[in-house]
């Protein structure tokens, strides 16, 4: 069975607000699925999968900008996430 989460889940893990999350839905970023109670869900695969998209893109980062800083610890997020399966605080 396929692992869903949540909208606030999904942020949490990206480090972002559920707003940004839904900005990434409605521009094709991410693929939710919606249930038959017209609930929002974010698998797991695809949530690796825009991982795994988000890690590719950030070779050519300079990584002393502060919004590199910020992306660098939202990244320390999700890879603590990919290994424990725990939200890190």
């Amino acid at each position: 069975m396929t692992r869903l989460l949540t909208i606030p889940d999904a942020a949490k893990i990206l480090a972002v607000s559920r707003w940004t999350i839904y900005k990434y839905i409605n521009s094709g970023l991410l693929f939710p699925i919606k249930l038959p109670s017209g609930k929002i869900r974010i698998p797991v695969a695809e949530l690796r999968r825009f991982i795994a998209k988000l890690k590719k893109d950030t070779k050519n980062i300079r990584w002393h900008d502060p919004e590199a800083i910020e992306w660098k610890r939202t990244m320390e997020k999700v890879y603590y996430w990919e290994r424990t399966g725990e939200f890190l605080p």
